[in-house]
């Protein structure tokens, strides 16, 4: 992941000559590329969230890969939640944010880390000097969701493009 403007190093053979390197359906300014490796800049017209890379060398177009584009300078958020889970449930993060799935529950965070269970955290890279609004979602080994009753939590990153904010260690379901 990244933002605009960033490099992004694509490897594998046959790469040499006049690649196209596309984010989704925006394309990349290619810097350099050899048999095995191709050097692009991420696209400023590249949404903002999740996005497919393709390389296409003449009729040939290589499998997708995913990279996602972030909003602006990233730092670090360290989310916590006390929350009790039933067996196979994973605790996860949504918001209004893409970094966290755009309210989006099929592309919130990845599962909360649980090491003093109940309590769980994850860290998130968001955009820099950024408030934005979140909840706590479970979700089981058939992908059923299950959202917390309360009002949206808000927080605001750090402005430090070096900065990491732990939040308040929230408890499921309460403010």
């Amino acid at each position: 992941m990244g933002r605009a403007g960033n490099t992004v190093y694509i490897y594998g053979r046959g790469l040499g000559g006049t690649p196209t390197v596309k984010f989704g359906s925006a394309v990349a300014t290619v810097v350099s590329s050899s048999d095995t490796l191709i050097e692009v800049l991420v696209p400023g017209s590249a949404t903002v969230g999740e996005n497919t890379i393709t390389v296409t060398k003449g009729f040939n177009v290589s499998n997708g890969f995913k990279y996602t584009v972030l909003s602006g300078d990233p730092n670090q958020v360290i989310f916590h939640v006390n929350a009790s889970t039933n067996y196979g449930e994973t605790i996860h993060i949504v918001g209004s944010i893409p970094e966290l799935g755009s309210w989006d529950t099929n592309k919130c965070t990845e599962a909360m880390m649980c090491p003093n269970y109940p309590e769980c955290f994850l860290h998130v890279s968001v955009p820099a000097g950024t408030t934005f609004s979140f909840k706590f979602i479970k979700k089981d080994a058939n992908g059923n969701v299950t959202w917390e009753h309360s009002p949206n939590r808000v927080f605001t990153s750090s402005s430090s493009l070096t900065g990491t904010a732990d939040t308040p260690v929230y408890t499921w379901g309460s403010n």
